[in-house]
């Protein structure tokens, strides 16, 4: 049984005689250049310190790119693997109550798990089903009867795991007047002790008393369960006495089909492990807790890994990604060195066979100092055409007969 209780103005704490909560307690880099880099320093505060590392590695060499690409890969490769294998699928405590029957989620998955380890305080009966299990028409009825103590500004609370489909009936004896609470779900438990309610579905609220002389007037509440989950029934006493509450729970339970004996792995046993091995990704445990008064009911589950799933996701994948940029990022820097020789090479050809001046110009001849200008050296034919000079011979001979 989940028992326990606590203070009423919040805060939660004070749970009494050492008993149990709940059932269900899910209980910056290098010398940047240009703009980017003062981007970079201007992007570096509060909760983008972390991208603006990454991004600034974009301004840096193509080497330094790498290892900055490379160290972030690892590093968030270990957070993330360490993250699941010992938070997410880490071990477990669960706290149940008697006749609770539970398909245990939390830390279990076929894919990431090849096995898993069930310990409890008391023998429980384990199954392994090939897939979620449904609910029967068949419905068991357990009855439990309590009576508590409670302080002024105190409260005391039951806990049970509750199939849809189930039917509560409560009776409860109270001489004075105080109230009732059902709540639907650990988390609005949770809220609920530290005065954070919400005027939701998950939670009800009755008012019960007048149980005295002369009346002795019981209050009966009845509650059907719509949705799979954990529902605590809670008397708060709201008042300035100390108030005795006795109540009984009648609970007609409904049940998933287990399909007898073919399923189960372990019956009426404090310690099982249950092998995923030949069984699909679907495949679900339930645990079947036995009618007992006893309070002392905790389910542990430990999650053994598959080693070879954690390696590929953890390991190769970013391995994979890390060598993929590490490719792109030799190819830019070849395809650049390319693009730079290419065009030093077309800069030296420009250099070595340009000419300079580039054009030449006629000039014009100054004038002779008496004001006169040579004659043209050779004279032009009637029709414009240039007459060419004469021929070694016939200067010789002009000369001669000179």
């Amino acid at each position: 049984m989940v028992h326990g209780g606590g203070a009423c103005s919040g805060g939660g704490g004070g749970y009494s005689s050492g008993v149990f909560m709940s059932t269900n307690n899910y209980s910056h880099f290098g010398n940047g250049r240009g703009h980017r880099n003062e981007d970079c320093e201007k992007c570096m505060g509060g909760i983008c310190r972390c991208i603006a590392v990454c991004v600034c590695c974009v301004g840096q060499g193509y080497f330094k790119t790498i290892l900055i690409f490379w160290t972030w890969l690892v590093v968030l490769s270990l957070i993330t693997g360490l993250s699941v294998g010992l938070g997410r699928f880490g071990p477990t405590d669960i706290q149940v109550s008697p006749s609770d029957m539970i398909q245990m989620k939390r830390g279990i998955d076929p894919v990431l798990c090849e096995g898993v380890n069930v310990q409890t305080t008391l023998p429980v009966s384990t199954y392994l089903l090939p897939s979620a299990p449904v609910v029967t028409s068949e419905r068991v009825n357990y009855s439990f009867n309590e009576t508590a103590l409670i302080a002024h500004d105190r409260y005391e609370y039951w806990g049970f795991y509750l199939i849809a489909g189930s039917d509560v009936d409560i009776i409860t004896c109270s001489p004075f007047y105080r109230t009732l609470y059902i709540i639907k779900g650990d988390g609005q438990f949770n809220n609920w002790k530290n005065d954070n309610t919400d005027s939701d579905n998950s939670q009800v609220q009755h008012t019960i008393g007048g149980c005295s002389y002369p009346q002795y007037h019981n209050t009966r509440i009845s509650y059907h369960i719509g949705s799979t989950e954990e529902y605590y029934f809670v008397v708060a006493n709201d008042g300035h006495r100390t108030v005795d509450v006795n109540i009984l729970f009648n609970l007609r339970r409904a049940v998933y089909d287990l399909g007898g004996d073919k399923n189960i792995v372990c019956s009426n046993s404090t310690s099982c492990k249950v092998n995923f091995a030949g069984t699909g990704s679907n495949s679900a445990i339930v645990v079947y807790v036995p009618h007992s008064e006893t309070f002392d009911f905790v389910i542990k589950t430990d999650c053994l890994s598959r080693v070879s799933v954690f390696i590929a996701i953890f390991l190769l994948i970013p391995f994979t990604v890390g060598s993929l940029f590490t490719a792109h990022m030799l190819y830019k820097k070849r395809k650049e060195s390319n693009t730079t020789s290419i065009g030093s090479v077309q800069r030296r050809e420009q250099r070595t066979f340009t000419s300079y001046p580039p054009e030449y110009q006629t000039m014009q001849r100054e004038a002779e100092p008496n004001g006169k200008s040579p004659p043209p050296p050779y004279g032009c034919h009637d029709d414009g055409l240039a007459v060419k000079p004469p021929t070694y011979e016939e200067a010789v001979g002009r000369s001669g007969r000179v």
